[in-house]
Order: structure tokens, then C-alpha cells, then sequence
């Protein structure tokens, strides 16, 4: 990246103490500023470490559960960290991650630099096996990844949190599309591990209620 931009994470969690623990620590490396939303832990989160200024855990363990209020007090905490801080006026891009996707270093890094080199909003890994990093302005077959994204901190976007479990990345990604674009980083590769394994119950009827929310919202299903 030819300028300085800071980089942030949040990673809604819960009972997942190794990967989590795993994937801050790649992070952290990196340079990024991770905000952990412990969303139902029974004993508290402690990263220790070196690198412990580089951790802020809050906590949301309201009921419903809701995705999108975890996302957006996450977007919220990285907003404040970088009006506090001395270099407030550089950009700075905030990625989303679930705490069950293993990363690679460098991932944080090159979603973040593919937004300021394709001067998009949001950008996700290349989950669809492109091998080239691809510009989307519309909805396309190229959906983005819900589970990995990254957006343009100066931007503000924020997860609708009337869809409370699903589709709220999709309206992230419209939102995004709308208001100046989405990248696809060819290459930038992770591993998703327990797709859709916690959407059972009365969070998969809520799913369904989310789907319904996003068509009155967007006027077609994703």
C-alpha cells in the first residue's frame, strides 16, 4: 500500500477459544488492531502476550442474538480507536471475520490494499477460486463472502440490524456496491470451517425472517 492505513478486525465469538486464539494471533502480527466481541464465553477472554495493546474484548451477551449489532459495535469501537489516535486522518479499512476462519498472514494487509488500489469500499478473499482480483459495481455471481470482508473505515457502513442472524452481509455488500464498489483480491485464499454449523433452531427460523426482511428491503432474494 503506497499510503499509511491503519487496519482493524472484529471477530464476534463464542466457544471457540482455540481458533479464535489462533486467528487473533495471525492478525495481531500483521499490525491489526483486533476488537473481539465476546458474545457468551463463560470465563473471561485473555490473549496475554506482547501484543496486548493491539486487543480490545467487549462484550454483547444479550438476547436475541444478533449478528449485525455485533458487527456494528465492533465498526463502532474501530471508528472510536482511530479518532483517538495520532495519525486519525490516515484511512483505515476494518475487516469482519467469523472466529472459525483460518488465516494466512497477510490477510488483513491485502484486503485492505486492494481497497485502496482499486479505490473500492469493501473487498473479500477469493473464496471463488478466481486467481485475479475482480471489480464489482452490480450484484453478481461473485457474491461476497459474509464470513470475510473488509471495509473502508471513512465510509461508515453499518449491518442492518433488523436482519439479525443472516443477510445482513448481503446488505453490507449492496450497500458497498452502491456506493463505490467491491473487490474480489485474486488469491488471497482462507479456510472457512464450520459454515452454517450454529444456524439450527430459532436462529434458523430467524434466518428465514432475515431472508424475508432483505427482499422487502432489496426487491429479490440474493
Amino acid at each position: 500500500m503506497g499510503e499509511t492505513v491503519n487496519l482493524y478486525a472484529v471477530i464476534p465469538s463464542i466457544n471457540r477459544r482455540e481458533t479464535l486464539t489462533d486467528l487473533v494471533n495471525v492478525l495481531v502480527n500483521d499490525g491489526v488492531h483486533v476488537i473481539v466481541v465476546d458474545t457468551g464465553y463463560a470465563e473471561p477472554l485473555n490473549f496475554g502476550g506482547a501484543f496486548q495493546t493491539r486487543i480490545t474484548i467487549l462484550e454483547d451477551k444479550q438476547e436475541p442474538k444478533n449478528v449485525s449489532r455485533w458487527w456494528n459495535m465492533g465498526l463502532t469501537w474501530a471508528d472510536m480507536i482511530q479518532w483517538d489516535s495520532a495519525d486519525d486522518g490516515n484511512e483505515y479499512v476494518v475487516a469482519v471475520i467469523n472466529d472459525d476462519v483460518v488465516a494466512q498472514p497477510g490477510l488483513v494487509p491485502g484486503l485492505a490494499d486492494a481497497i485502496i488500489r482499486h479505490g473500492v469500499v469493501a473487498s473479500f478473499p477469493d473464496i471463488w477460486g478466481v486467481g485475479r482480483d475482480a471489480v464489482m459495481h452490480q450484484p453478481s455471481g461473485l457474491r461476497m463472502a459474509g464470513y470475510c470482508f473488509a471495509l473502508r473505515g471513512s465510509l461508515a457502513l453499518r449491518a442492518d440490524e433488523t436482519m439479525q442472524w443472516w443477510y445482513s452481509d448481503n446488505d453490507i455488500e449492496h450497500q458497498a456496491l452502491q456506493a463505490g464498489g467491491v473487490a474480489l483480491v485474486g488469491g488471497l485464499t482462507i479456510q472457512h470451517l464450520y459454515p452454517g454449523s450454529t444456524t439450527v433452531g430459532e436462529l434458523a427460523e430467524q434466518a428465514g425472517r432475515d431472508g424475508a426482511t432483505f427482499v422487502a428491503k432489496w426487491g429479490y432474494a440474493p
